[in-house]
This record gives C-alpha cells, sequence and structure tokens, in this order.
C-alpha cells in the first residue's frame, strides 16, 4: 500500500495511472533512479520546516550524482504541477524537451531530506 496524497492519486486517475498497480517504491539510492523516471515523494527542506512535507510530483532530467563537497547524494527534476492536463504525450514531451528547458525550471532535492519512501510511476 502506497501512502499517497488525495491530489496525487487524483493526478494518477487523469494521467490513466492506477495507484496501486503502477506505482511501486523504490529505494534513495543512485542505481535505482533513472532519468525520465516519474517520482513522488514527500520532502522536508530543513529541520526548521520538519512538518512542510508536502508531496511532491517530478520528472527526472539529470542522474542522481553525490556531492563532492557534501557527500548528498542529489536529485535533480522538474516539477509536474498537480493541475491536471498531462498525458503521457505530454510527459514524453517534456522528457524529450529537458535539454531546452531553462536550468531555472529544474529543482535539485537532498536525498536525505525526503522523508519516507520514493515512489516510481511506472
Amino acid at each position: 500500500m502506497t501512502n499517497l496524497s488525495k491530489k496525487l492519486i487524483s493526478f494518477l486517475e487523469g494521467y490513466g495511472k492506477d495507484h496501486i498497480v503502477d506505482v511501486t517504491p523504490v529505494p534513495k539510492s543512485i542505481g535505482s533512479i533513472k532519468v525520465g523516471d516519474l517520482l513522488a515523494f514527500s520532502y522536508r527542506p530543513n529541520d526548521k520546516n520538519k512538518y512542510l512535507n508536502g508531496q511532491r510530483l517530478a520528472l527526472v532530467v539529470k542522474p542522481v550524482i553525490k556531492d563532492a563537497k557534501t557527500g548528498n547524494l542529489l536529485l535533480t527534476v522538474v516539477k509536474i504541477p498537480f493541475l491536471g492536463g498531462f498525458t503521457s504525450a505530454n510527459l514524453d514531451e517534456l522528457y524529450k524537451s529537458r535539454d531546452s528547458l531553462p536550468e531555472g525550471s529544474y529543482r535539485t532535492y537532498i536525498m536525505s531530506n525526503i522523508i519516507g519512501l520514493l515512489y516510481k510511476i511506472t
């Protein structure tokens, strides 16, 4: 059983995905996340905001890397809004055009600040 928000479940239904069948928990590691994966996760930006952990839906645009300075695993994504209207073709087009997206549209998350599991949507 996945622990997904109502907004995310509603988005997945509009996208044509079943939140039980098409969502798989994956470990927070370099080998389990590939460019092009659609992920859902809860994130805590810092200890001060430990209760600010809204769920995010994101498309991975760069491989997971280990930061040489801090040793943190970094996840670089493009956030997908829960507003709906996305289809498989929209997400495929977003993935194909990821190189032309401005760097400002990317978000980098520290994997150790992700609360609980990462969920891959297949």
